[in-house]
C-alpha cells in the first residue's frame, strides 16, 4: 500500500491550501508561506516552484516548499527555501519517518539536478535518504512561554545588561517601521545595510547581498503581509543607526537582516534593539524569538548566548548531482 494518497508536484497553484496548511501546522515559520517564494521570485526570475503538495494515506495533508534556480539547463538545484533560509515539510497532522522518507523519494530529481533541504531548528521530520550528505548546524532562540521579560533579562550577561542600559543612557529610541510606509523606511534599511556591508562585513556577508532593486520588489511583496512582516530601527536624535528585521508566523519571530552603523557601535545599538524586539514580542504574547542561524560561527552563537538564548541543532541534507559528480571525478 503507498503511504502517499495523492500527490501535486507543484503548491504554488493552489496557494490556499497551502496557507491552510501552514497555519495548520504549529511549528511552520513564515519562510515556510508561500509568500516566500514570491520574494525568491523577486530576487531573479531564474527561480521555479519545485514544491510538492499531496495526501497521506492516513488522510494528513502536506507541504514540501521547494523552489529550483536554474541558470544553464539542464543543471539546476533544488532548495527547500530561498535564500538558505529555514525550511521542511509542514502538514496538518502526523507524518511518520516512513512517510517522510516517501516523499523525499518522490522528489522529481534528475542526474543534473542538486538538492538542498534546510530544516527549522529543533524540528526534524525523519532521517536522510542513504545518498544525502547530513551536516549539523545551530541557531539560537530564547523561549517565550512561560516566563517573563524580566526573567528573560536577568539571564542576560552582566556585560549585556550595561550595555542595553548604555543604548538607553545615550537617547537611543526604538519604533517599528510602518507598515503603510514601507518606501522610506526601506530607504533607510538599505542605507544602513550598505555602511554595515562597507566597514563591517565586507565579504563575510552571509545569504545573498541585497539590491536596491531587489529590495523594491521585497518591499512591495512584505507591504501585503503587514502581520508577519517587522522592520524595526534604533534611533539617536532622529537619525537611524540600527535595523533589524524579523517574520512572524504562529508566535514565532525569526529575525532577518540585521545591521547597524559601525560609527556608532559604542553605544551598542545592536544590544539595544534587540532587547526591545524581544520586549515587543512579550507585550505581543508570541512564544519564540529566533535569532536566526549561526552559520558555524562560534562568536556569532557566544553572543546571542549573552542573551539567554539556547543553540539549537538542525541539519540540512544535500544530495549532488550525480551527473556533475560523475565528470568531477573523471576530470580528477
Amino acid at each position: 500500500m503507498s503511504l502517499i494518497k495523492k500527490l501535486s508536484k507543484t503548491a504554488i497553484n493552489n496557494q490556499e491550501e497551502w496557507w491552510r496548511i501552514a497555519q495548520a501546522d504549529p511549528q511552520a515559520g513564515f519562510y515556510q508561506t508561500p509568500a516566500w517564494f514570491e520574494v525568491a521570485k523577486a530576487k531573479s526570475a531564474n527561480y521555479a516552484d519545485a514544491s510538492l503538495m499531496g495526501q497521506l494515506s492516513t488522510g494528513t495533508n502536506f507541504v514540501l516548499p521547494l523552489c529550483s534556480y536554474s541558470r544553464i539547463w539542464p543543471i539546476k538545484r533544488i532548495y527547500s527555501v530561498y535564500d538558505q533560509c529555514y525550511g521542511g515539510l509542514i502538514a496538518d497532522g502526523p507524518v511518520t519517518a516512513a512517510e517522510h522518507q516517501a516523499i523525499l523519494n518522490a522528489i522529481p530529481l534528475s542526474p543534473f539536478a542538486s538538492f538542498d533541504l534546510t530544516q527549522t531548528p529543533g524540528i526534524q521530520h525523519g532521517t536522510a535518504l542513504p545518498d544525502y550528505h547530513t551536516e549539523t548546524f545551530t541557531g539560537s532562540e530564547i523561549d517565550l512561554t512561560d516566563t517573563t521579560f524580566d526573567e528573560v533579562f536577568a539571564k542576560y550577561t552582566r556585560t549585556h545588561r550595561t550595555n542595553y542600559r548604555k543604548g538607553v543612557k545615550s537617547g537611543l529610541i526604538f519604533r517599528r517601521a510602518d507598515p503603510a510606509n514601507l518606501a522610506a523606511d526601506f530607504d533607510l534599511f538599505y542605507d544602513i545595510y550598505l555602511e554595515t556591508l562597507d566597514k563591517r562585513w565586507g565579504e563575510n556577508v552571509e545569504g545573498d547581498v541585497l539590491d536596491r532593486d531587489f529590495l523594491h520588489r521585497f518591499e512591495a511583496i512584505m507591504a501585503k503581509y503587514p502581520e508577519n512582516f517587522f522592520m524595526w530601527f534604533a534611533e539617536l536624535e532622529g537619525k537611524a543607526v540600527s535595523v533589524a528585521t524579523a517574520f512572524q508566523w504562529n508566535g514565532r519571530f525569526d529575525g532577518w537582516v540585521m545591521a547597524s552603523r559601525p560609527e556608532f557601535f559604542k553605544l551598542r545599538p545592536t544590544v539595544f534593539i534587540i532587547t526591545e524586539i524581544i520586549k515587543y514580542a512579550f507585550e505581543n504574547n508570541h512564544k519564540l524569538f529566533h535569532f536566526g542561524p549561526n552559520t558555524g560561527k562560534q562568536g556569532l552563537e557566544d553572543f546571542k548566548r549573552r542573551f539567554g538564548a539556547v543553540a539549537v541543532p538542525y541539519q540540512t541534507w544535500h544530495r549532488p548531482s550525480p551527473a556533475l559528480s560523475l565528470l568531477e571525478k573523471i576530470r580528477g
